[in-house]
């Protein structure tokens, strides 16, 4: 009998090599990467994975009534043979016992040897099964009740919080978070691409892809926190800090923890370290499901947002973040930070208080496009209707106000949404906008980004797979998208998701048209 799977999973697939492309791969998006390795992780909690709890109650195991002490019940009596070999009957007392007594004893004693029967059988199934259902989990020690919130709403969870047999022991966390950043500005750099994922055991790590196309890490070397919950969502953004002496490369990474907070860590290459950043003093706690979304976006210019109060101190081209995180199942909070001054303070968003990220599904991810060269930035959600919606929002004060086109104001533009999407899909945007449909597929779609006018382009779209068929996503999955510039001065489109649960896979695709590629990265057990 083969290995029991989830039944996301299609096929558990075979570890293959390191990527190798047979051209170097650029990043054209403003997200850099470390140009030193990061050996020495600070803080860094137990990497071993956290175990699900029942959301109700525990459940005590049913023992059969012979089976509840010591004692051993046996439905057959030893049989007596005579000097020649032949049986005895049973013996009686010398008063012979009336017939209907006799008949009596016959019953129980047939009743007690079909009810022992029936444990030998129930005993030898379980052993049966158990050896023919072997459970990736099956390394734990700790004993782990399904999870009765999963069990009535699976379209919510993914992996492990299904059914602890679904624990990947090797490669990815089945449900890992994913995602992705590069840089383009650094010719010297001996990384365009970082991927950050969720490790088997827990832990978070990065990877990268090198000149040669191939991919690197991912080991017990390249540990970014040890205490990030199951299938955590991860965000990261990227920039170059330019204020000091030196031109600096930052990393901040976003997940949510196993105490159910919001966590952020922080990298600079001139320190080589991973340390706490300052969203962690905020106790930020997120909603407590097995799958929800998170998302933090690059604000590569400030205009003026009113979502900061020294909004006068702060310059025309200083970068920032906002950030999203799920305070219940139909309610995102909104934050935000800018370098320099800012540097150690987040501020919670001001506008939202209108009610824009309410009545949302926070199972789903969030996408956003904030590095345009307008001053106009988008986010994308999931409603309660699995439908996507597109926010914009202008931060030009210098522009006039008007009922179409407030400033400084959220507004759904609903000619940029859609149906159809699986519930809690995760949310990318590249070039082209990335969402999970109801069937499992990942699809693309060119959006026209024009504020109120925004729309999605006709007979642009695309769905990642070959002529036959789409190559389906596990249901849930994490997914994280960007686009890079290969060495011949084309473009290709890149995306990364789980298909098997112990896998993260890249496709990748020429951005105008051809064949999708897919090539599971190989990450190490270790």
């Amino acid at each position: 009998m083969p290995p029991f799977q989830s039944p996301d999973a299609r096929s558990f697939m075979d570890q293959r090599p390191s990527l190798r492309e047979s051209y170097l791969m650029y990043s054209e998006n403003d997200v850099p990467h470390p140009t030193n390795s990061p050996n020495y992780v600070s803080n860094i909690e137990s990497e071993g994975p956290e175990v699900v709890t029942s959301w109700g109650y525990d459940q005590e195991r049913v023992h059969s009534p012979l089976s509840t002490n010591g004692t051993v019940v046996s439905a057959y009596q030893s049989v007596r043979l005579d000097e020649k070999g032949e049986p005895i009957g049973l013996a009686v007392s010398e008063a012979e016992a009336p017939p209907q007594k006799s008949r009596r004893r016959s019953r129980w004693l047939w009743g007690i040897g079909v009810l022992v029967l029936l444990v030998l059988i129930g005993v030898g199934l379980g052993v049966g099964l158990t050896l023919g259902m072997k459970k990736p989990a099956e390394e734990s020690t700790a004993e782990v009740h399904p999870d009765i919130y999963c069990a009535q709403n699976p379209q919510y969870c993914l992996g492990g919080s299904i059914d602890s047999r679904y624990y990947s022991t090797s490669g990815a966390f089945n449900g890992s978070g994913i995602a992705v950043a590069g840089e383009s500005w650094d010719q010297n750099t001996q990384r365009f691409l970082t991927l950050y994922f969720q490790h088997h055991t827990g832990a978070l790590r990065w990877m990268y892809q090198g000149p040669d196309g191939g991919w690197q890490g991912g080991t017990s070397s390249e540990v970014v926190a040890g205490n990030a919950k199951n299938a955590t969502p991860i965000s990261v953004v990227a920039y170059l800090d330019t204020s000091g002496s030196t031109n600096v490369t930052v990393h901040h990474l976003f997940y949510i923890a196993k105490d159910g907070f919001v966590k952020e860590r922080v990298y600079r290459n001139d320190s080589i370290t991973w340390e706490d950043g300052p969203l962690n003093s905020l106790n930020l706690k997120a909603f407590n499901a097995p799958n929800v979304g998170l998302q933090a976006c690059w604000y590569g210019n400030y205009y003026g947002d009113k979502d900061v109060s020294d909004t006068e101190n702060i310059p025309y081209n200083t970068p920032g973040m906002h950030l999203w995180y799920p305070m219940d199942e139909s309610s995102f909070e909104q934050w935000g930070w800018y370098l320099g001054k800012k540097a150690t303070q987040w501020e919670r968003s001001k506008d939202q208080d209108q009610g824009q990220w309410k009545n949302k599904n926070t199972h789903g991810g969030v996408g956003c496009f904030s590095w345009g060269n307008t001053n106009t930035t988008y986010v994308m959600m999931v409603n309660q209707y699995n439908g996507v919606e597109v926010w914009w929002k202008d931060t030009d004060k210098n522009t006039l106000t008007t009922d179409v086109h407030p400033i400084n104001t959220w507004t759904n533009v609903t000619g940029a949404g859609f149906p159809g999407v699986y519930p809690s899909t995760s949310l990318g945007y590249t070039d082209f906008f990335y969402t999970q449909m109801q069937n499992g597929s990942i699809m693309g779609r060119n959006i026209s980004w024009a504020a109120e006018n925004s729309t999605v382009v006709e007979n642009q779209t695309f769905t990642i797979g070959d002529a036959e068929e789409p190559w389906l996503g596990l249901n849930g999955t994490h997914m994280t998208n960007t686009a890079v510039k290969t060495k011949s001065g084309g473009r290709d489109l890149v995306s990364f998701y789980q298909t098997n649960g112990s896998d993260i896979t890249l496709f990748r695709r020429d951005i105008v048209s051809g064949d999708w590629d897919r090539r599971p990265l190989s990450i190490p057990d270790d």
